[in-house]
């Protein structure tokens, strides 16, 4: 299991019923024209079945889980970090940002524009971070997903716990 959530609308399900889903998903995207190329799982959660749907319709890119900079697995999947949810400087890493604007005001949307332009030379856009940001997995990158994960499983309880 892959995330942070035992169950999404992917991991825990059968190899069929996420191929389905998978298959009508990328017939929507490919009616508009679109053709997906990225993976980011709903609750940030999937499975080894999702992964291997992925791969036999070509999707290798998964904009998700815990480490420094983008890698490729053995499988030939490249991860694109994802364990933030706000704009902020850090000193080292690459990693996408989760913003969920679903109920968003105006003042979050003039936060969003005020942080887009105040971070506008550190945005990268994926093609750039194919070419050029990519590595071989490590066990450094091993450790610091581990590391990284631990710091976010026990950081949220403890600022829930403090208010903030």
């Amino acid at each position: 299991m892959y995330g942070r959530k035992g169950v999404s609308e992917f991991a825990g399900l059968p190899y069929e019923v996420q191929e389905i889903k998978l298959r009508n998903a990328m017939r929507i995207f490919r009616e508009h024209e679109i053709e997906p190329e990225v993976w980011l799982a709903p609750a940030h959660s999937f499975d080894d079945n999702t992964i291997k749907v992925l791969l036999s319709m070509g999707v290798r890119v998964i904009n998700d889980g815990y480490a420094l900079y983008p890698y490729e697995d053995e499988r030939g999947i490249v991860w694109v970090p994802q364990q933030i949810g706000r704009f902020r400087r850090l000193p080292i890493g690459i990693w996408t940002i989760c913003i969920h604007f679903n109920d968003w005001n105006a003042e979050d949307l003039e936060r969003f524009r005020a942080d887009l332009n105040r971070f506008r030379a550190r945005i990268l856009s994926l093609s750039s971070v194919l070419q050029s940001c990519v590595r071989r997995q490590t066990w450094a990158h091993v450790g610091a997903a581990r590391l990284l994960e631990l710091s976010l499983r026990i950081g949220r309880p403890l600022r829930e716990a403090l208010g903030q």
